[in-house]
Parts: structure tokens; sequence; C-alpha cells
């Protein structure tokens, strides 16, 4: 028998060598949307959660206005977008971008995609698109798993406040790329409290924070999840919210802001008049990421308001600024730019490379939940580097950092100290902290008076007398 031999002509191996280099380079880069960023170990699923909060009702009140009983589902309806990490299938089909717009609903007819897509194209998202680039748009891929079975393991979990009005998947690429190390991630449709509008003002502020702890609640029966990790982020108006979520909820591990409201005079006056705002009560990190001011001198230029950041004394922080970047640069629509730049054409004109800015915003988000959700100490090696020490441009970007102080106890372990005998315990640290930082409001003025009162319905008058005379002081 005549041993096999392979016969290949000089052109025939010419080609494979051709069709090896333009296949190989796209087997690396399946996913557009993250530029140069590696995919974590996961594969990622994504569903969109239809459910209700019974404790809220929206938009039809039980009897209208000729005092009829209006019949139907009167609650609050939440659709809820889940990125998670999952298992890795032999043959994986992925989702493409335009999916994100479809009706979260079973089967949909290829009518309602057609006018999904028409939608899109008609929105301000891309009206300028030419159709050519907006069908790439559409069918670019993205890290989406078709029917992805959950991976095992116990992920922690990430809460993310939309920005005024924008739906859940405005972040889609980055929360891909989170689910993909290992974090289960989820958002909701920015609304107002009565009707789809949100408003700019308290209001809107408390109905997106409780959007926020329904979600949380929801995601405690997702399989899988760590329920002794958790991280928030707001865009723009979201962080209001987040913020407020970080100073109330002291199960916040990290706090991340993503060129928000939190970072402006309005914004920051807006949340100073909340009745929940008290920055020295959060105890999580916190990273606020803005575009690098150009010329601070120049007309109409962006003041960036850092008086909530000053306020956190007992937060690790962060302070990240990027170069040539919107404001809209820290959604999706940075990524989206570098392959149309008249996507979201309403976000101004392109200002620098959008593609590594989202690369930026999507790595260091993922470093600081790995450093201060999962504790990572390698992770917090490199938000200690500077920036070209991780591989940017010289210039792009600049972060600044602090560790937080020592946090004292909470107005609740002050009463549990004061109750079980150790008042000049108490009285000691206050006059140390009056000392250290006098801004640092280590109990209310109310709940040292309820104490007292509390004291004297137990007959300990001496210790009753010692904690008013300290609220005194």
């Amino acid at each position: 028998m005549q041993p096999f031999r392979l016969s290949c002509t000089r052109s025939a191996w010419a080609s494979f060598a051709l069709v090896l280099m333009f296949c190989l380079p796209l087997r690396a880069q399946e996913f557009p949307l993250f530029g140069a960023l590696k995919p974590g170990p996961h594969a990622v699923g994504f569903k969109t959660e239809l459910t209700f909060d019974y404790s809220r009702t929206f938009n039809t009140p039980k009897y209208n206005y000729e005092g009829e009983f209006q019949k139907g589902e009167r609650a609050r309806d939440m659709a809820i977008a889940v990125w998670f990490p999952a298992a890795k299938p032999n043959k994986p089909a992925y989702m493409r971008f335009e999916e994100y717009f479809f009706p979260p609903t079973g089967e949909i007819s290829e009518q309602q995609k057609a006018a999904a897509r028409q939608g899109l194209q008609n929105s301000p998202m891309g009206q300028n698109v030419a159709p050519e680039k907006f069908g790439q748009i559409l069918n670019t891929l993205t890290a989406v798993v078709k029917n992805a079975t959950p991976q095992t393991g116990a992920f922690p979990m990430l809460v993310l406040a939309q920005g005024f009005g924008l739906p859940a998947n405005s972040h889609a690429a980055m929360c891909e790329y989170l689910a993909s190390h290992g974090y289960i991630v989820a958002s909701c449709p920015s609304r107002g409290a009565a009707g789809n509008q949100m408003t700019f003002d308290l209001v809107g502020v408390e109905t997106q924070a409780r959007d926020l702890e329904f979600i949380i609640g929801f995601l405690r029966n997702f399989p899988n999840v760590d329920k002794d990790k958790l991280g928030v982020m707001g865009f723009s108006f979201g962080g209001l919210p987040a913020a407020t979520l970080a100073m109330r909820n002291t199960e916040v591990d990290a706090c991340l802001s993503l060129d928000s409201a939190i970072g402006n005079n309005g914004g920051y006056a807006l949340l100073f008049r909340s009745p929940f705002f008290k920055p020295a009560a959060v105890r999580a990190a916190f990273m606020h990421m803005t575009p690098m001011a150009v010329d601070a001198t120049a007309p109409n230029a962006p003041v960036a308001d850092r008086n909530f950041y000053r306020a956190l004394k007992f937060s690790g922080k962060y302070w990240l600024a990027l170069q040539g970047q919107r404001h809209f640069d820290f959604t999706t629509i940075g990524a989206v730019a570098s392959i149309a730049p008249e996507y979201a054409s309403f976000a101004g004109p392109k200002q620098g490379n959008t593609m590594l800015g989202h690369e930026t915003v999507c790595r260091y988000a993922l470093h600081f939940f790995n450093a201060h959700v999962k504790r990572e100490q390698t992770a917090l090696s490199f938000l200690q580097k500077s920036p070209e020490e991780n591989g940017l441009p010289s210039g792009f970007a600049t972060i600044e950092s602090q560790t937080g102080k020592k946090a004292p106890p909470t107005e609740n372990e002050i009463a549990n100290i004061i109750t079980t005998g150790g008042f000049e315990e108490v009285a000691e640290l206050y006059r140390k902290m009056q000392k250290e930082d006098p801004e640092v409001v280590l109990f209310e003025e109310n709940m040292m008076n309820i104490l007292g009162y509390q004291l004297l319905q137990s007959q300990r008058l001496e210790d009753a007398l010692d904690v008013f005379r300290l609220n005194i002081e």
C-alpha cells in the first residue's frame, strides 16, 4: 500500500494561509463591542424577567375618576434585565445587538422584529446612520449565548441605575463583560413614580432607589447568587439613587459613579436635600469616572463637584478622568460609535477614541469591583498603579485615590455600647472625633434623646443624665 500523501499546490497553500489570516483574528475577536477587552472565563447568559412590585402602584388607580373599580394589574411592573455567568456550550449561538431591542416576551413575530428595527432607526440613536452601517450595528454579535445555562457557583450581585429615562440595555456591553468575569448584573428602565416619565427631583431619586432595592431582593432568589457581596452602579441621573442606596444600605460593598450627577453641582445640590443624605454613613468603596477637562477656563466648561467625594470619610475612593470622552461614551454608545460615529448623534461629535474609552471604563469597573466586592489584592494593586502602568497611552487617563479612615461605630452600635455600660467609651470617642474631624456627625441629636428617655424608663437615671449631657455638649 502506498503511503497517503497530501497533494497541494502552492496557490492552494497560499489561499489556505489567507483564510487563516482572516479567520483567526475574527475567532479571537468574536465580540466587536468588547474591542480589545478579554472576556472572562464564563459564557454570558441574558434574560429579561417581567414581574411586579406589589408594594407600589403604577399609573392605574384602584378606582377611576368616576368611582369605578379598575380591574387588572395595578402594581408597578418591573422589567429586570439580568446578565449572568453561564456554562460554555459546545456550539454557542450568540445573540445579535438588535435583539436587545426586541419585546421581552416569548415568541416574537417577524413583524414585531421589523417594527423594533425601524423604531430604533427612527429614534435619536439611529436616525443619522446610513442604512448599511445601521444594518452592521444591528447584526453585531454580542457575548450573550442564547438559551444559556447558569454557571454553577456563587457570584456577587451588581445592580445598575440607568440614566434619566434610559432603557435597561444602555450598558449592555459592560454588563456582558462583567458577567463573563463572574458577576450577576441587573438593571431596569429608568421610569418615574406614577408614569413612564422620570422626574429630576427627589421623587425621581427615591423612585429609582426603590427600584434598585426591589432588584436586590429579586436577585437574592436568583440561582447561584452570593448574597453577601453587592455592588451598585449609576450613570448620569442614576448616580443619585445609587449613592442614596450606599448611604442607607450597609450591605453595599462598592459604589461606581459612571459620569453621574453626583459629580456636578445640580446633582449634588439635589441629593444634599434628601432626608437620606448622610455620607458619613457610607462604608462602601466609591469610584467616580468622568471626562477629563480639556480647558477648565473655557466658557461653559463643566465644573466637577467633589463635595460628595470629599464627604466620604470612611470609604476607599477613586477619581478617574478620561481624555476625549463624551458623557454618553460611558454607556454602550461609546463602543457602538467606533462602528458608526453617527450613532446617537445627540451625544455630540466624537472627541476622542471612544472604543479605548469604553474599554477603560469596563476594565476599571471590573478591577474596582474585584478589589472591593470580591476583595482581590491583585485588583487593588491595579487600581493603585498609574494608568500608563496599566497599559494606557500617556495622558489618556488620570486616577486619584484615597484610603478611608477607620470607621467609628454606627448609631446603633453606639446605642448598644451605652446601654451595656460603655458610656465613657462613647464620650471619649466623640471628643476625639471632634478634634480630628469636626464635620463628622457621630450620632444625631434625636437618636440620643430617645436613648436617654429609654434609660429613664429603665430607672437608669445617672446613665440617662450622662447621655443628655453629652447631647448638649
